[in-house]
C-alpha cells in the first residue's frame, strides 16, 4: 500500500460503488427491486463467491432479490456434471441469501432450453 492510497479489494470496491448507487437512486425517490449478479453457475470457482459477495451487499443496501442464469455451458463438462456444480453453487449461495432475507431469481437460459427440448449447442 502506497502511502496516503487506500487499497480496497474487488468486494469492498463493489460494496462502495453500490452504497453510492443506493444513496443516488434514494435522493431521486427511486427503489432498487433486484441485483444482477450473473455468471456461471456452473463453474462455482468463478462464480460462487461473487454471487455470495451480491447477495451480501443486496442485504446490505435494502435489495431484495438479486438474479442470475446458469451462465455460459462449460465445453469440457457433462449436461450430469453441470446440474450437480449448479445445484452446489446455488445450495452454497441459498445458505447465504437465506440468513439475509434475499432471494435468489433465476433466469432461464440453456439449461432451461435444453430442459424444453430445445437445441441450443
Amino acid at each position: 500500500m502506497r502511502k496516503g492510497k487506500t487499497i480496497l479489494d474487488p468486494g469492498q470496491r463493489f460494496t462502495s460503488r453500490m452504497r453510492k448507487t443506493k444513496s443516488t437512486c434514494d435522493k431521486a425517490g427511486l427503489k432498487i427491486s433486484g441485483l444482477q449478479s450473473h455468471g456461471p453457475l456452473g463453474r462455482p470457482e468463478v462464480h460462487g463467491e461473487y454471487i455470495k459477495l451480491a447477495i451480501r451487499v443486496a442485504a446490505e443496501i435494502g435489495v431484495p432479490v438479486i438474479n442470475t442464469d446458469e451462465g455460459i455451458k462449460a465445453k469440457w463438462t457433462t449436461e450430469e456434471e453441470d446440474f450437480v456444480l449448479i445445484k452446489y453453487t446455488l445450495q452454497e449461495a441459498a445458505f447465504v441469501a437465506e440468513r439475509r432475507g434475499v432471494k435468489i431469481g433465476l433466469e432461464p437460459g440453456w439449461l432451461t432450453a435444453r430442459a424444453r427440448g430445445n437445441d441450443v449447442s
